[in-house]
């Protein structure tokens, strides 16, 4: 017998657990389920059922209705998957049009980004366009102006609304239009990219006005040509600085060539690279012969005034090369390629360029040498020959002083006096002569000895001392242990000299002061006083022979003008130096350097009256 229950079959066990649990406790049921009929098919059930109790009140029986409702349950299911496929499609096409906003509101947001950026790039060219400091301008094929910037206007005098009126050729010299126009044809052919040409537009007023123009082709974006951009800076000054360029290296180079002064410059190793006519007549060679000359070795053998040959660091040109400063009027002697003596004044300079070295100009000054030799030997000459009759006059002037001859009246006797005192004066300035020829010419041997520099400072304070106390002049003198190389009686006679003229210049209770110190191997002697000084323009030129700073309010017993001379021409013998500092009104202190034969030194101070 086939059971109810043999025949349901629900698909799902917790639902049928569900209904078994309503049954044994005689509840009504109303459930859906889905059974299986003998053949396999599966149909869905509608069951609602009550029990049906006996007279205990136990559940003898079941009743109920049964509803096939497979096919409602077919169309809901169909419903549900339709639903469920259309939530899917829903949140599918939610999804794409959030996709799609985000993207829209992306391109927006790039979009006004590159609206700010243009606009930003399109103001910012603007201001250049507009500020640039040459000119801008956009023409078109047929050479008209588009646009036009301010500083295009300015460089030809034209308003931008004047020269979208003409083309680019119309504000172009005649001579310049045919060479501008073969290139802007070129560029809107494609044969080239760009271009720059430099030359003269017509200004508005007439006059030329020299401009660099460069042209850059815009293509639209195909690549076919379209416009054009033309750079116009104004290169007026350029060429005005050109072109007096170009006159100054012309007079440069007309100087160059005529100026009777040699000249010659090197590069910074001291090769000849350019020399002048003038220099290659005074040293008899050509630069342009094939061959390197250089200044540190010249193919000319430079001699000293003494004749022995220099060394290469004595020479004025190596010496401006190597210290970099300027050395003024070295002497030297050559002998050229006829083999005359020449003497020149070598004047080097060091030159402020890249590759260059020095400029060294050399002047001839062999007739001058020659002239100074003649009047030398002139003066030596004369100086001679007067010597022995001044000494007879002299002599003779003296006896008749003695009153052994005859008396004289007064006015004799102070012509006579007048006489004394110039014959002297002939007498010293005939022997200070004499003295400048020897030292000049080396004629006056100096004998050089290790010497303590106290004993010549010595022997000259007791030749001064009378004439300083006779002045009422306080002599204050150093004491000195130092050795110096030196020939004792000639700085004796330049100590005599200096304290002389000390003296001479100095007012009665006045101070001499006399010192020594020690410079870099060298002593250094000053001579000071605190007299009127000497003129700015008597500095310069204080050592020449017979120069002499106005005595007008000095002693009557002038000096000859030559002691200074002596002075430095034997401190020249010396290898030393000497010079002079002087303010005016308030004194001088006269210099010069000697040799140091033992180092050490000790000085005090002692004054002598």
């Amino acid at each position: 017998m086939t059971t109810f229950t043999a025949l349901w079959k629900p698909s799902t066990p917790k639902i049928a657990e569900a209904f078994a649990k309503q049954r044994q406790a005689g509840e009504s049921t109303d459930i859906e389920y889905r059974i299986v009929r003998p053949d396999g098919e599966r149909r869905w059930i509608h069951d609602r059922s009550f029990p049906i109790r006996d007279e205990s009140g136990q559940v003898c029986r079941l009743a109920g209705i049964a509803e096939d409702i497979t096919e409602r349950k077919q169309t809901e299911l169909a419903l549900q998957e339709l639903k469920k496929e259309l939530k899917q499609r829903v949140e599918e096409r939610t999804a794409q049009l959030k996709q799609t906003n985000r993207q829209l509101e992306y391109e927006i947001r790039e979009r006004q980004q590159i609206e700010v950026s243009l606009r930003f790039f399109e103001e910012r060219f603007r201001t250049i366009f507009e500020q640039a400091a040459v000119g801008i301008n956009i023409g078109s094929a047929d050479g008209r102006f588009i646009q036009i910037n301010q500083k295009t206007c300015d460089i030809i005098g034209y308003s931008a609304d004047e020269l979208q009126t003409k083309t680019r050729l119309d504000t172009i010299a005649p001579q310049y239009r045919q060479a501008y126009r073969h290139r802007s044809e070129a560029i809107f052919r494609g044969e080239c990219h760009t271009f720059s040409i430099e030359l003269q537009l017509i200004h508005k007023e007439g006059h030329p006005v020299w401009v660099n123009i460069t042209v850059s082709i815009l293509s639209t974006r195909d690549g076919n040509p379209r416009y054009d951009v033309a750079i116009v800076e104004d290169i007026s000054d350029r060429k005005r600085i050109e072109r007096e360029l170009r006159t100054s290296q012309q007079k440069y180079k007309t100087l160059f060539e005529t100026l009777p002064i040699g000249v010659g410059m090197t590069d910074e190793t001291g090769n000849f690279i350019e020399a002048n006519a003038a220099l290659e007549r005074i040293v008899g060679i050509s630069i342009g012969d094939g061959r390197q000359y250089t200044c540190h070795e010249p193919p000319w053998q430079p001699m000293g005034a003494d004749g022995i040959p220099m060394l290469p660091e004595e020479l004025a040109s190596v010496a401006a090369l190597t210290e970099s400063r300027i050395v003024e009027d070295c002497e030297e002697r050559i002998t050229n390629g006829n083999g005359e003596i020449t003497w020149l004044s070598v004047t080097a300079a060091p030159i402020p360029l890249d590759r260059y070295g020095v400029a060294i100009a050399y002047l001839d000054i062999t007739e001058r040498k020659q002239t100074e030799q003649m009047k030398d030997e002139f003066i030596a000459i004369a100086s001679h020959e007067l010597r022995t009759p001044l000494t007879s006059l002299r002599a003779s002037l003296g006896l008749l002083a003695t009153g052994k001859l005859g008396n004289l009246s007064d006015s004799g006797k102070r012509l006579l006096e007048f006489a004394v005192l110039d014959t002297q004066r002939l007498v010293r300035l005939v022997n200070d002569i004499l003295d400048l020829q020897h030292l000049k010419f080396g004629a006056q041997a100096l004998n050089f000895q290790a010497c303590p520099l106290d004993r010549p400072i010595q022997q000259a304070v007791s030749v001064i001392e009378p004439i300083a106390q006779n002045a009422g002049i306080t002599l204050s003198i150093c004491s000195v242990s130092e050795i110096a190389y030196i020939d004792p009686d000639s700085i004796v006679q330049v100590l005599t000299n200096l304290l002389a003229n000390a003296i001479k210049f100095s007012s009665r209770g006045e101070t001499v002061w006399l010192s020594v110190s020690s410079q870099e191997g060298q002593l250094c002697v000053s001579v000071t006083d605190c007299g009127r000084g000497i003129p700015v323009d008597k500095l310069g030129n204080i050592f020449e022979p017979f120069s002499q700073v106005n005595t007008s309010d000095s002693p009557t017993d002038e000096g000859t003008g030559l002691g200074l001379a002596i002075c430095r021409s034997i401190i020249d013998r010396h290898g030393g130096r000497i010079w002079v500092e002087s303010s005016l009104g308030e004194g001088s202190t006269f210099y010069f350097t000697v040799a140091v034969s033992t180092s050490g030194r000790s000085q005090s101070a002692s004054t002598s009256n």
